[in-house]
């Protein structure tokens, strides 16, 4: 039988004599060799030329989980589809590039991430309940397995989301943001892609927010915390508030900025600000008015512009201070 090749791209498995996509310079190399019944082979990009490489982690045994494919890739990691073999129960499981495998602020990152989430313990965060290294060095998180989409997939889908179910999803997210930010952690990257709908069996969906990786833990439920270098900007420029944009302390209130972009962009289908680059985009954040909502959504309420447009104040102190008082601001919108 021949190798199967997993386009790293778009994921589907093709026969290894039509690869026809090239290495992106993720190259999964270790010094040890698992040994799978069969060799699975990513088709890595890059141009108009293929490679395909055996990653050895699929098929490796960690601890009680098996690796069985790569369904994910990350700019800090790439998610691997895992299986207690006995029991069938899946799970997810993050494992550092390996190009940062000796970066301690990576390592730092990823401990970090599970750190935050064992902390806020909320049915709307995704679960992490496992951490350790691999043979090669590299550290890896165990995380529960979601069935569902991201909202940036449903966004590519669907181009917007109707109001009333967006302001439904919007309260999701906010109750998740509430507990994580009553737990004393800011999630500082909140975007479509890091917010999923989990599929349940019923066919309802519910929100998971994931990602913690860049997560800052505080004082407190409305404690401010510094970034972690002043030279540095962390985050996603779509949706970074103007106090992050600055490397000023950033707090729940730099959430609740992300989640007025992210609000904006669900029910318009575009971003409130577009930039000729990060910087340009940035700048934006920090000096731009946002346009109304209500600019590219014709019967858009009033009311509802004026819920999005109180989250995307330039100052953090005429934000709605809590996600849980904006959820109570969000029960008072009619549409």
């Amino acid at each position: 039988m021949s190798s199967e090749l997993i386009c790293e791209t778009c994921g589907f498995t093709v026969p290894s004599d039509t690869a026809v996509c090239p290495r992106d310079g993720t190259v999964v190399l270790s010094s040890f060799q698992p040994t799978p019944p069969e060799p699975k082979v990513i088709v890595e990009h890059q141009g108009s030329e293929a490679t395909a490489i055996t990653d050895p982690l699929i098929g490796l045994k960690l601890g009680e989980y098996e690796l069985r494919s790569r369904i994910g890739v990350g700019g800090m990691g790439l998610v691997y589809d895992g299986i207690q073999p006995l029991i069938g129960k899946r799970v997810a499981v993050k494992v550092l590039r390996p190009e940062l495998a000796h970066s301690s602020e990576q390592v730092a990152r990823l401990l970090a991430e599970a750190r935050a989430v064992n902390a806020i313990r909320h049915r709307g965060i995704i679960d992490i309940f496992g951490f350790g290294q691999l043979p090669d060095g590299r550290q890896y998180i165990v995380m529960e397995y979601l069935d569902g989409q991201p909202l940036d997939a449903i966004l590519a889908e669907k181009g917007r989301i109707p109001v009333g179910e967006a302001l439904a999803l919007l309260e999701e997210v906010l109750a998740a943001l509430g507990a994580a930010h009553g737990a004393g952690v800011v999630h500082r990257d909140l975007k479509p892609s890091n917010i999923f709908l989990v599929r349940q069996p019923d066919g309802s969906r519910y929100v998971k927010l994931l990602d913690f990786g860049l997560a800052k833990r505080g004082e407190g439920p409305t404690g401010r915390t510094a970034q972690t270098r002043t030279d540095m900007v962390v985050g996603t420029p779509e949706y970074m508030a103007p106090e992050q944009a600055r490397g000023q302390s950033v707090g729940p209130m730099t959430d609740l900025y992300a989640m007025g972009v992210v609000t904006f962009e669900i029910i318009t289908g575009r971003l409130p600000f577009i930039g000729s680059s990060p910087v340009d985009l940035l700048m934006k954040h920090v000096e731009a008015r946002p346009p109304r909502p209500s600019e590219f959504v014709s019967d858009l309420p009033p009311a509802v512009d004026a819920f999005i447009l109180q989250m995307l104040t330039k100052d953090p102190e005429t934000r709605p201070n809590s996600a849980d008082v904006l959820r109570q601001h969000l029960s008072l919108v009619h549409i």
